[in-house]
């Protein structure tokens, strides 16, 4: 349950296509954090839809299920990530719309819009605090991606993407800018080593982002077996036993 600034009004939200129940670690941080959530149905399949049914059902005043319009990329079966990477501007704009939609029905201040192979660590709270006070009003997320297990991280270069926003209902997706940098937002919050990025964490999950992505893992990514879970690290403190744990290869990991 969040417990930061509990007057502020937070709307989350995640898109959702064939997850299945790779979908519910994301989700669950929405339920718990988020006053209200929108799982946004893209180019989905009746195991995902049927769980994001099952959130609504438990949850009938915070959970709400919209399919959204998303063109050629409804129909792709194979290649998702490119076909969605072609035509994610108007994909995202369109779940622009729902988020305008339920913003004027009920009103919330804070927009927190994350993959559905996301979560944040435990210190989300005490940042969420820091940029509510400040006078940014976008949160630029940096990741770990754990491997296997939570005290176990790769370097995947997964670049910084903003995820949190003071809401504008004037955002949008265009003009396109990258690493989900709408406009209507101008000055950035740097939220270092805050985001967890679970698409390698188990070995489900790293096969389904190589058939949805034809992305398969870096034998060469630096590998660190750190001596604690990082979901209840601070960013400093991550960034501290990256520097004094000597790193391998998730190749020579992968071979012990």
């Amino acid at each position: 349950m969040r417990t930061t600034l509990p007057a502020q009004k937070m709307f989350g939200v995640t898109m959702l296509f064939k997850e299945g129940d790779l979908c519910r670690q994301t989700v669950d941080f929405l339920i718990d954090k988020c006053d209200y959530v929108l799982l946004a149905m893209t180019n989905y399949d009746e195991e995902t839809l049927a769980i994001a049914k099952e959130y609504s059902i438990l949850f009938p005043e915070k959970v709400f299920v919209e399919k959204v319009e998303c063109g050629e990329f409804s129909k792709c079966t194979d290649n998702l990530k490119g076909h969605f990477i072609r035509n994610q501007s108007e994909i995202r704009e369109n779940v622009i719309r729902e988020i305008r939609k339920f913003w004027e029905g009920k009103k919330f201040d804070i927009l927190c819009w994350i993959d559905s192979d996301e979560c944040m660590t435990d210190y989300f709270d005490s940042i969420l605090d820091k940029f509510i006070e400040s006078d940014c009003d976008r949160m630029m997320v940096n990741y770990v991606t754990p491997y296997d297990s939570y005290d176990q991280i790769v370097e995947e270069n997964f670049a910084k993407h903003a995820r949190v926003f003071k809401y504008n209902p004037e955002m949008s997706a265009f003009p396109v800018h990258t690493r989900t940098r709408y406009n209507g937002y101008k000055k950035d919050f740097k939220a270092r080593e805050m985001g967890i990025h679970l698409d390698l964490m188990t070995r489900e999950r790293r096969d389904f982002r190589e058939k949805m992505s034809g992305r398969a893992e870096d034998k060469n990514w630096k590998f660190w077996k750190l001596d604690a879970d990082v979901r209840g690290l601070n960013p400093g403190e991550i960034r501290r036993k990256k520097g004094e744990i000597k790193p391998t290869t998730l190749g020579e990991y992968l071979r012990n």
